[in-house]
């Protein structure tokens, strides 16, 4: 499958599991179908639909396949459907694409069409799962699509996921509170020690310090100088912002860095069509 695209449709041989994107279970990452392969061999760990990370997973347990995404929809799945014939991705603009070559019916919306020329923001995002493709709709991240075997072949139908009906534990908010931070300094950690990329911004805002504190805690127990593999980045032209930015960056002897002097950043190629192509209609 393309590294960037994620595609299925009913002409296809569905795999039993496959992983596109990253999974964090626990203080674990789990990258691509790869990592997927190797977890389940070490650790017989699964990937369900609704866990933290971005992806899409396809899970099949018995006769039954599902596919899905993270909790928070970082990955978005778009279900073309037209009786008998569907098709899955992440991708809207690949789907009809891919429609279009397996000519099957590729319907405009204009009444849905006319909100990409309201003025500001509000017209740029999907405000329903309706797209501006009549036959092609959003596949909320609170749902997953199951496969079903028919006559004619394979159909698709959505349905809540089935995590969502685990019960809640019954835990005070120091509790959670000590849970969340003891799970994220330790993913923290697992990232640091891993040969990933890192970047992170440090605006001087409280979103980026609170982060920030996270790898702190992380590489106390680590080492400090793995801080020194994180590609810190900052607005120097929000001046009041940089200050306070630099100021935590002296005290904790960070250093902001340009992306290219990196070798381990990620080569990326096309990417204002892999962009485009990803985030179109979403």
């Amino acid at each position: 499958m393309d590294p960037d695209f994620f595609p299925i449709s009913s002409a296809d041989l569905v795999p039993r599991h496959y992983l596109h994107g990253f999974c964090i279970q626990e203080e674990d990452f789990i990258i691509g179908n790869e990592g997927y392969a190797r977890s389940c061999a070490a650790q017989n760990i699964h990937i369900q639909p609704g866990q933290d990370g971005s992806y899409i997973i396809i899970r099949t347990a018995g006769d039954e396949t599902v596919i899905g995404t993270d909790c928070s929809g970082s990955h978005k799945l778009f279900l073309y459907q037209l009786g008998e014939k569907w098709a899955l991705s992440n991708s809207f603009i690949e789907l009809v694409r891919f429609a279009a070559k397996k000519y099957l019916p590729v319907t405009v919306d204009e009444s849905h069409l006319a909100s990409v020329f309201i003025n500001g923001p509000f017209g740029d995002p999907l405000t329903c799962l309706r797209t501006s493709i009549r036959e092609i709709r959003l596949v909320p991240s609170i749902m997953e699509a199951v496969i079903i075997q028919t006559f004619y072949g394979t159909a698709v139908k959505l349905r809540p996921l089935s995590s969502a009906s685990k019960p809640v534990e019954n835990k005070s908010y120091e509790e959670r509170l000590r849970g969340y931070l003891r799970l994220w300094v330790g993913r923290m950690a697992t990232v640091l020690q891993s040969d990933l990329h890192m970047r992170a911004d440090l605006t001087g805002g409280r979103d980026s310090r609170a982060v920030l504190s996270l790898m702190l805690a992380a590489a106390k127990y680590l080492g400090n100088d793995l801080m020194q593999r994180v590609n810190f980045a900052s607005n120097r032209d929000a001046k009041a912002d940089f200050a306070v930015a630099s100021q935590i960056a002296e005290k904790c002897r960070l250093h902001f860095m340009d992306r290219s002097v990196d070798p381990r950043a990620p080569v990326r190629l096309n990417s204002a069509e892999a962009t485009r192509n990803g985030s179109l209609s979403a």
